[in-house]
């Protein structure tokens, strides 16, 4: 892991980031178990390892490749996550952010091995380049077929540049599917082996971090502040192409394919999985944001939306609140790879293949199309509300966002403020207040708010709702029943 040296004097003056630890040098060990716990019926752990085996071992390696891989913890669910029928057969785990040592990754081999060789699967890191290929030498004077495909996915760097090369980073999991797949198909070591490393060649990644992760026991980094982000920063802190000022999710996204594609080449007609890895912190909500534009460039760049999506936490940097997309060209070959059966608990169940979008006509019922049209047609017995009147409420719940949500922060949920302010700002820029002060109808209001003019529904105007709304600004009064403001069903008054 690579700091600087403002990172290490920053480090050095706080305390430890809080966590859920009891002591930081068994974070792993513990993890372990816990993961034994949780998948027993899975997993076998080799004794005196850190080395998490498939449950049938034995019955695997005599019938096909094994295949094994790992590397640091704090990547979690990578790589115990993985291993199952049909993808890996074994997970070597390291230190937090620290390779596995010569030693744990021969044991795991001479377990694993059987007639039929074992295919190491390895990210491109300088420790587990070095302890893994020793423990692959060492296992072939033993007379034990090994074989090692190197994946360094990562299009951080320049291409060519360094000693190195590209980091193995999300890419591997797309790997370890099609390695196992092609293992649990028959395929001997060396076409086990081909069909892995073109999907390592072939697959491209690059990750986004709004914030930095932390070692247990460490404090955290002051790397990133509240209104930078850093581009291409690697899973374990590494620095990334370059640090940014934040900016909208699409934009990112662009970027990001951008930079990608500049090693993907993808071109019109090309298949195409895009993986969404969460690198630890984002919340779901934000990765769905970023596959809806990942599909959208992706589908500009080849005329079609992507043959596979998949989207979720893959492999993680700890706590990084960040993003990676991979993008993995398709032949017939790799997407039977992707799609074949697996056993392996953090492999998603859903992804592929893409079912081309659909949508639902919502049912709309005879007295919703009554009202509807009488609404169309007169305005004259709703209510009325003067724009200024309005216009001035409005102004108020803006100003009160602040204090609306410290309220609801202590009484409920705390999404007062910004509701209101939401609404308060639809109705204040809708088209009705370019007439000058005129009375608006709930017609009028359910527009600028962009909802149908059921709004003015009898019964709703009726209940004293919409009253309510306009002198308490309470989008939330609003009755799903008749589709109005807010959405939530509480009920409208008799």
């Amino acid at each position: 892991v690579i700091f600087n040296t403002w990172d290490v004097a920053y480090v050095r003056d706080m305390a430890a980031a809080k966590k859920w630890l009891n002591d930081a040098e068994d974070v792993v060990e513990e993890m372990v178990e816990g993961v034994m716990a949780a998948h027993a019926g899975q997993l076998v752990k080799l004794k005196g390892y850190n080395v998490l085996l498939h449950r049938n071992i034995e019955v695997i390696k005599a019938g096909q490749v094994t295949i094994l891989s790992g590397g640091g913890s704090g990547h979690e669910p990578a790589h115990a996550g993985y291993v199952g029928d049909g993808m890996i057969s074994g997970a070597i785990l390291g230190g937090v952010f620290a390779s596995p040592s010569i030693d744990s990754v021969l044991a795991a081999i001479r377990a694993a091995a059987g007639p039929h060789g074992v295919l190491l699967v390895v990210k491109n890191y300088t420790g587990d380049r070095i302890n893994f290929g020793q423990a692959a030498l060492i296992a072939q004077t033993e007379g034990i077929r090994v074989a090692t495909v190197i994946v360094a996915d990562d299009c951080a760097l320049p291409e060519g540049k360094g000693i190195t090369g590209g980091r193995g980073v999300a890419g591997t999991v797309l790997v370890h599917k099609v390695a196992g797949a092609a293992a649990q198909a028959g395929l001997a070591l060396e076409a086990v082996a081909a069909e892995a490393t073109n999907a390592a060649e072939t697959v491209k990644t690059l990750g986004v971090a709004m914030t930095t992760c932390t070692v247990p026991g460490s404090a955290p980094s002051g790397r990133l502040d509240a209104e930078t982000i850093e581009i291409g920063l690697g899973i374990h802190g590494e620095p990334g192409m370059k640090q940014s000022p934040l900016r909208k999710c699409d934009e990112l996204v662009d970027e990001m394919i951008t930079v990608i594609n500049g090693r993907a080449k993808l071109v019109a007609g090309d298949d195409v999985a895009v993986m969404i890895n969460n690198l630890g912190g984002t919340p779901t909500m934000e990765l769905y944001l970023v596959a809806r534009k990942a599909v959208l460039a992706v589908a500009a760049l080849t005329g079609t939306p992507p043959a596979r999506v998949y989207v979720g936490s893959f492999m993680t940097a700890l706590e990084m609140a960040g993003v990676s997309i991979s993008l993995l060209k398709l032949d017939p070959l790799l997407a039977a790879r992707l799609d074949a059966a697996t056993s392996a608990p953090a492999w998603p169940t859903t992804g592929g293949p893409v079912a081309p979008l659909a949508e639902l006509e919502p049912v709309v019922t005879s007295t919703d199309a009554t009202a509807a049209a009488a609404t169309a047609a007169t305005a004259g017995g709703a209510p009325v509300v003067d724009s200024e009147a309005l216009r001035r409420v409005c102004q108020a719940l803006i100003e009160a966002e602040t204090k609306l949500t410290e309220w609801d922060q202590i009484a409920g949920d705390g999404d007062c403020g910004i509701t209101f302010r939401r609404g308060a700002e639809k109705v204040g820029h809708g088209p009705s207040f370019g007439r000058s002060s005129c009375p608006l109808s709930p017609t009028d209001i359910a527009t600028s708010l962009d909802r149908p003019p059921t709004l003015a529904h009898p019964d709703y105007c009726r209940s004293g709702q919409l009253p309510r709304i306009l002198r308490r600004g309470d989008t939330r009064g609003a009755c799903n029943r008749h589709k109005c403001i807010h959405g939530r069903n509480v009920g409208c008054a008799p």
